[in-house]
């Protein structure tokens, strides 16, 4: 690339770079920018809770969590953090779906149909159980909740929120026609 084209190219970086800036924290403080829990979106429609044991610590995994719910506008999507595997036995309630490495495997289709299914039958709202680093209780991988897995592979409990948030967009895009899914 010749000098003279340099300007050019930033000048067409530009923007891109400063929505990226936004996000960054300020010099000296070294820890991972606040980022809203919930998309904000109207109170009525579907909802969908992930609900997971422990914080997303690393600033990247926050920022692709953050837009893929940003992107989701079929349903209001939520991420809810607990402390710990009894906060977890208690959030799991109503119309629930454990992630679990034993459950069942789906197609992104499959989830899809599986998604908006369970919406339907649980009167528009629905969580998603992801365990901590140790995994499960047994009293929720035991319990009456179906079992999903994400992948045959082992993630951590902070990538398998990403994975499931940004499965929920594509579900939620295979529903709506457009073109994000092409499988």
């Amino acid at each position: 690339m010749r000098a003279a084209e340099w300007p050019l190219l930033l000048l067409l970086l530009l923007p891109h770079a400063s929505a990226l800036l936004r996000n960054v924290p300020c010099a000296p403080a070294l820890r991972a920018p606040c980022l809203p829990l919930r998309r904000s979106s109207p109170q009525c429609g579907p909802r969908v809770r992930i609900v997971s044991v422990g914080k997303t610590k690393e600033a990247w995994l926050q920022l692709a969590l953050a837009e893929y719910m940003k992107r989701v506008r079929t349903v209001s999507l939520e991420c809810t953090w607990v402390r710990d595997d009894a906060a977890l036995l208690a959030e799991a309630r109503g119309a629930c779906i454990v992630l679990d490495e034993r459950g069942k495997l789906c197609s992104s289709r499959e989830f899809s149909e599986m998604l908006f299914r369970a919406l339907e039958e649980g009167g528009a709202r629905l969580s998603f159980v992801i365990g901590a680093a140790d995994g499960l209780p047994e009293a929720l991988r035991d319990g009456p909740h179906p079992l999903l897995s994400l992948s045959r592979m082992t993630l951590t409990h902070q990538m398998a929120r990403l994975v499931l948030a940004e499965q929920i967009y594509r579900a939620c895009e295979i529903r709506r026609g457009s073109k994000y899914h092409r499988g």
